[in-house]
């Protein structure tokens, strides 16, 4: 199991419900799409790639709403960052 390294926090538009996740390096969360834009989850193998493990969309865990989900806040879990 790969050791969480950064916490993403969400909240909804719809029900206004706000949560945070963990995740491992080399995982990228965005948004994608212009028209529906929907939270993205990508593991990856390797920095600075496009190859990827798994990818999934996000989805509000109260309500289920799929596009209207924010990225409100990202920051590093504890320990010293040493920048690449």
């Amino acid at each position: 199991m790969t050791e969480n390294v950064f916490e993403v926090s969400f909240a909804c538009e719809n029900c206004g419900n706000k949560w945070t996740m963990q995740f491992p390096a080399f995982t990228k969360v965005d948004v994608d799409g212009i028209f529906f834009p929907r939270v993205r989850i990508v593991e990856t193998n390797f920095p600075h790639t496009e190859i990827h493990r798994n990818m999934v969309f996000l989805d509000c865990p109260v309500c289920g709403l799929k596009t209207g989900i924010n990225i409100t806040s990202r920051k590093p879990i504890g320990g010293n960052i040493t920048p690449v």
